[in-house]
């Protein structure tokens, strides 16, 4: 939330210095996280969090847990990539890597935030993202907790 605000007054300082606005630096979209309405949990770790996004075989309290990526023309993409802490090139190498290996397989590539929604709802365990202002109707909004510290 700080790292926003600081980006927001960044970009209009900016755009006060040099006399022309900059609000353009600002369009990206924030992807936020979903699940299937059972799913067992409303917080995952980083470590959960990116185990089942990279395709890797997880339980979460006894649930397999089944992720989905939206497709390139989310706006939302890039910040999804951020919450894993990859770039998209990263994630897309371990996701081929994973498949030939056999030990995990390649999220689902879903194509809009409205066939996400119904995709997350209709499968046990589904975890997935939108983006931010998308109405999520009956599917559960997760959270990243960092327990690390």
């Amino acid at each position: 939330m700080n790292r926003r605000i600081i980006l927001c007054l960044t970009t209009l300082m900016t755009g006060l210095v040099s006399g022309v606005p900059s609000f353009a630096a600002e369009t990206e979209a924030t992807a936020v996280l979903i699940a299937h309405p059972k799913f067992p949990r409303k917080t995952l770790s980083e470590k959960e969090f990116s185990s089942i996004m990279l395709g890797k075989d997880v339980k979460i309290d006894a649930v397999r847990a089944r992720p989905f990526v939206l497709g390139k023309g989310a706006s939302c993409r890039q910040s999804f990539f951020s919450l894993m802490k990859l770039s998209e090139k990263e994630a897309v190498g371990r996701w081929i890597s994973l498949s030939f290996s056999g030990a995990g397989t390649a999220p689902e590539i879903i194509e809009t935030e409205i066939e996400m929604i119904a995709k997350i709802k209709s499968t046990a365990g589904a975890v997935g993202f939108v983006c931010s202002g998308t109405e999520i109707g009956s599917v559960k909004g997760l959270q990243i907790v960092n327990l690390e510290r």
